[in-house]
């Protein structure tokens, strides 16, 4: 097994050896939250953050049920509307009519307008 070596930064910035030494334990303390400014706000802002959230979340539902409720009397307007369109495409594709003319002494896969077409 190796031999363990520690060195140590002196006052001085230079690297000394320290002698002795067999083992190392290092503890970490946990920062002082009243102590720390920046500890302290981190919290806040975790905080705050899951505020916002809720916040917007809140916000946006309040949006879209104010736009369902205004947008409601124009897509019934534009429903209607095109109840009465398809409707009157309806009628119109049962009307009699003087102007139209349908041929019926020509073979299905004829065209019923016009005269018929001729091989040459």
């Amino acid at each position: 097994m190796k031999p363990t070596r520690v060195e140590i930064m002196g006052d001085d910035g230079e690297w000394h050896d320290v002698l002795g030494v067999a083992s190392i334990e290092l503890h970490e303390e946990q920062p002082d939250t009243a102590a720390d400014p920046w500890v302290a706000l981190a919290a806040r802002v975790r905080a705050t953050q899951a505020e916002r959230d809720a916040l917007v979340r809140e916000a946006w539902t309040v949006f879209a049920r104010a736009y369902v409720e205004a947008m409601r009397p124009a897509m019934e307007q534009a429903a209607a509307a095109m109840a009465e369109f398809n409707r009157a495409v309806k009628a119109s594709a049962t009307a009699k009519r003087d102007d139209f003319v349908l041929h019926t002494d020509r073979p299905a896969w004829q065209s019923p307008y016009g005269p018929p077409t001729r091989r040459h």
